[in-house]
């Protein structure tokens, strides 16, 4: 399917967990500066929706995450793992104090695990929910708002991931 626009790119799920950790591996152990060179390019390149091209993302070919090969007569630059596109919305985060950051790996895997999840089928009503618990609060266990302090013991169905 041929993808028109930046936002129908961003809904669709990486393409596989393996694909995401190894972009991680590779950002991680480049050399502090690179790093944040190739993170804003990745960046950039998640949100573009035309064609990459090596003069806009010299740091993604220099590290091989952008490659050229010939089609029909004419060099075009694909992205290596071909999820790329997606990495800079569970791995990056970008502050003005600090630039763009590499998620610590537990935050990745979380922000990765959540992404899937979201686009993972929805459940057909007739099949079972897997693994439910009833977990029980109290007052003391609510924040210090005066409206979660006046909160009673209630209970929730939690549905855990397995």
């Amino acid at each position: 399917m041929q993808l028109s626009s930046s936002s129908d790119r961003l809904d669709a799920p990486p393409r596989s967990w393996q694909e995401m950790e190894s972009i991680w591996e590779l950002v991680n152990q480049l050399p502090e500066g690179q790093d944040k060179v190739v993170m804003s390019q990745l960046w950039q390149f998640g949100k573009t929706p035309a064609s990459p091209t090596p003069e806009e993302f010299p740091a993604l070919v220099a590290h091989r995450f952008l490659v050229e090969q010939l089609v029909d007569g004419r060099l075009v630059c694909r992205p290596v793992p071909a999820s790329l596109q997606e990495f800079w919305r569970v791995g990056i985060t970008v502050s003005n104090a600090h630039g763009y950051v590499l998620q610590p790996r537990w935050a990745f895997q979380a922000h990765l695990l959540a992404n899937i999840s979201l686009h993972r089928p929805v459940q057909s009503p007739a099949e079972p929910l897997p693994l439910l618990r009833v977990v029980e609060t109290s007052q003391d266990e609510h924040s210090y708002s005066p409206q979660a302090r006046d909160l009673e013991t209630r209970k929730a169905t939690v549905k855990l991931a397995a």
